[in-house]
């Protein structure tokens, strides 16, 4: 179990010896960072060759390339469902991006748009010397999955999505501030990253202490929650749009939604934030499709199609803030994605 750092109910904690080893194997795994489907490859000089790093190394040092240029860090996370597999008592639980988060001090309107230079240069130190002449901007269209930034009044935030055709992608998010940084409790971990990175081979060194919080609030509830496969969350009103497609693929994966939880007061909530969110037909066939290709396997056209069925369902019985030619488009939508994204390996 985790080591509570006060009495019960408290959102921090310590990780175990079996939970850091779990760590380590992932910092000390290679990732492989590829072009995207479809992309530049030739150039002349091999341009878009799959680009490899241990995990460890680079953060190591973009942490130091941000410091050189000024940038300073709260910390760095690995959170989302990476960070629950290493929590987890299961031996071996499947995750579809490793996430990791930078908390930025202070900054200005420029920080953000510097972040993204400076891990462009780290990046190009790891390209193949047959790729070495591509110039950033191509780097961005080659091996960028997604990018997105957030800034208003609550929330300065970016995330950068590097891709891999056949394993997670490595999603950096840099933080300014902002108001929510979890959807559901089995995803609100977030593992302290800066003991490790200091560090070589726990194995010849001291085991040092790994610090873990819970965004949800009451860290060994949201564990229980995770060890029983449970949906549970606060305020869920305040989940952005994408909330929803993640409580569909919990569905899918045998979460339930726990007792605590008015299950349809939920769906309404996230149905009514989605629409939101992605209020037009282009919108919406854009976010269901990432989801859908960083999730699930091109091979995979069953668990594509219960998927989209399940999202369909829930949709068309929960939606009430939509009229009905709204809920035509959508259903519109969803019927060509079935076909679209169900037939890809085909």
């Amino acid at each position: 179990m985790l080591r509570s750092s006060s009495g019960g109910g408290s959102a921090h904690g310590f990780l175990n010896c079996r939970q850091i080893a779990k760590l380590e194997a992932t910092l000390s795994n290679v990732v492989s960072i590829q072009p995207k489907v479809g992309r530049l490859r030739g150039g002349g000089g091999g341009g878009g060759s799959p680009i490899n790093f241990q995990l460890r190394n680079f953060l190591q040092i973009l942490r130091q390339r941000l410091s050189l240029k000024g940038v300073n860090l709260d910390g760095i996370f690995l959170h989302g469902s990476c960070a629950s597999s290493v929590l987890s008592s299961a031996q071996k639980v499947t995750f579809n991006d490793i996430d990791i988060a930078f908390r930025i001090v202070g900054g200005n309107d420029m920080t953000l748009f510097n972040i993204r230079q400076i891990l462009l240069q780290c990046i190009s130190e790891f390209i193949p010397s047959n790729s070495a002449h591509l110039h950033s901007s191509s780097l961005e269209d080659i091996y960028f999955a997604k990018m997105v930034k957030i800034q208003d009044h609550r929330d300065c935030w970016s995330l950068i999505s590097l891709n891999s055709n056949d394993g997670p992608n490595l999603d950096l998010k840099f933080i300014q501030r902002i108001k929510r940084d979890y959807e559901f409790s089995v995803d609100s971990f977030q593992i302290s990253l800066d003991n490790l990175l200091s560090v070589q081979d726990i194995l010849n060194e001291n085991i040092p202490q790994v610090r873990v919080r819970s965004s949800y609030g009451d860290l060994h509830e949201a564990m229980s929650h995770l060890e029983g496969k449970l949906i549970c969350t606060m305020s869920p009103e305040q989940i952005r749009g994408g909330g929803l497609l993640k409580y569909v693929y919990l569905l899918l994966s045998d979460f339930k939604v726990a007792p605590a939880l008015d299950q349809d007061l939920l769906e309404r909530y996230m149905c009514a934030r989605f629409f939101i969110d992605f209020p037009e037909d282009d919108s919406q066939s854009h976010v269901i499709t990432n989801f859908v290709h960083t999730h699930f396997m091109a091979r995979d056209s069953l668990r594509r199609r219960l998927f989209l069925h399940l999202f369909e369902e829930i949709v068309l019985t929960k939606a009430t803030c939509l009229i009905e030619y709204d809920r035509s488009c959508a259903k519109r939508v969803l019927q060509y994605l079935l076909v679209m994204l169900c037939s890809e390996n085909c």
